[in-house]
């Protein structure tokens, strides 16, 4: 509990020394809709075969909003499991926040021992690999992703990526590796893998971005989310303007280090034989905390535990969201000061049967939430610039009641008595 306690603490101290931008992309308000199956390219897998590459697209229903920040989320499986679907429902909760946010394919795969399959490898090299060309496919997603900034509604410049076990281990290196000398030798054209049916040749495997989708854009983001992810080395983190980073991992997980050490250390049966040994998000902390990372731009969850997954969604959810609308207003303040908004008011205040909002020259839309982040009245419109709220029903307490209108995202605490 003590470290959760310190998450909240920081995260409080962080708003407090920012503009204020009214929860910005932060409460779960908006109706979804999705594209599922968009091609976004092909490549060629481990063993020479073509993959066809997917994503599918979230977006929110309703918010008249011509800038949506975007973000990527990459699926976990060892590099040769898991499907773009398994993120689904976290990029539902971002679309509800009024981003565009996808889930990826990505090529999997690659070459076992000579008698199993994966997880078992045939050496170092192949897991290595394996990150490679997913850091390649995730270049060239995002890039597809910034190139449909018209037709989402979205602003490229407010980019992030994230994802848990092996997708967060591609997210991380898609962020922080990006200089020639940092990249891995057996990427290259490197020895032959020995098979029971005969050699298999392992070309060079191109340039670090990939050539997918070579449409002008970048793949820079401003932040990475981390859910039990590794780096292989954490001096790819240069310095503290390195884009910001949110981590969550569990102490003692068997699967992938929080500290140093080779994935799988835990199982039995030499699974782990061959695997590089990677650097887990407690060893990534000590590093970015060495190079003097902000509260804004570095935030952690580091819990008490032995699993490979999330202890509790909700929380970690409403962490990785306040971190990045602390990202989001940060930037936007930085161009234009989003505090200035339309005149509100809201009467009476503290309220008991009925609530009245209204708000000069602009109709709106809006929302009620515990304290908890619950939606307790879903999203509803005002008509000619007032709505009113029947509360006769809700139990005492502070609520949060959340204004939209085509410019700005208005929050204001309400008591109920």
């Amino acid at each position: 509990m003590r470290l959760i306690f310190t998450v909240f603490i920081v995260a409080l101290l962080t708003q407090q020394a920012l503009p204020q931008c009214n929860d910005l992309y932060y409460h779960r308000i908006y109706s979804t809709w999705v594209e599922r199956d968009i091609p976004y390219g092909t490549a060629l897998a481990y063993n020479g075969s073509t993959v066809n590459l997917q994503m599918n697209i979230w977006k929110p229903v309703g918010d008249s909003n011509t800038s949506r920040p975007i973000i990527l989320w990459i699926h976990g499986g060892g590099f040769y499991g898991g499907n773009k679907n398994d993120m689904d429902a976290m990029a539902q909760w971002y679309a509800e926040r009024g981003y565009v946010a996808a889930t990826m394919s990505y090529r999997l795969g690659f070459y076992g021992n000579l008698l199993f399959g994966p997880p078992y490898t045939y050496d170092r090299s192949e897991i290595i690999r394996a990150i490679y060309r997913a850091v390649q496919d995730a270049n060239g997603a995002m890039r597809f992703l910034k190139g449909r900034a018209a037709q989402d509604s979205s602003n490229v410049s407010m980019a992030f990526i994230g994802g848990e076990s092996a997708g967060s281990i591609t997210a991380l290196q898609y962020t922080y590796l990006d200089k020639p000398y940092e990249l891995p030798a057996e990427a290259d054209s490197i020895s032959d893998v020995v098979t029971l049916s005969g050699n298999v040749h392992r070309p060079a495997l191109g340039p670090y971005q990939g050539v997918l989708n070579q449409n002008g854009q970048n793949s820079n983001v401003l932040a990475v989310v981390n859910i039990y992810g590794a780096l292989k080395d954490t001096t790819f983190i240069e310095s503290n303007t390195d884009p910001a980073l949110f981590s969550y991992h569990q102490v003692y997980d068997g699967i992938v280090s929080c500290g140093y050490n080779v994935p799988y250390w835990s199982l039995p049966l030499n699974v782990s034989q061959y695997y590089p040994a990677l650097y887990g998000s407690c060893r990534i902390e000590q590093r970015v905390q060495n190079l003097g990372f902000s509260p804004l731009h570095y935030q952690s969850l580091i819990y008490n535990g032995n699993m490979h997954d999330i202890h509790d969604d909700a929380l970690v959810d409403s962490l990785i969201a306040r971190f990045l609308s602390d990202i989001i207003c940060e930037n936007i303040t930085a161009v234009n000061d989003v505090s200035m908004g339309p005149t509100v008011e809201v009467f009476p205040n503290p309220a008991k049967d009925v609530l009245n909002i209204r708000m000069l020259n602009s109709d709106f839309q809006f929302a009620l939430f515990d304290m908890n982040g619950r939606k307790i009245i879903a999203p509803d419109k005002s008509n000619n610039h007032v709505a009113e709220i029947n509360t006769s029903s809700l139990s005492k307490g502070m609520y949060v009641l959340n204004l939209i209108t085509e410019s700005h995202t208005i929050t204001k605490k309400i008591i109920i008595n």
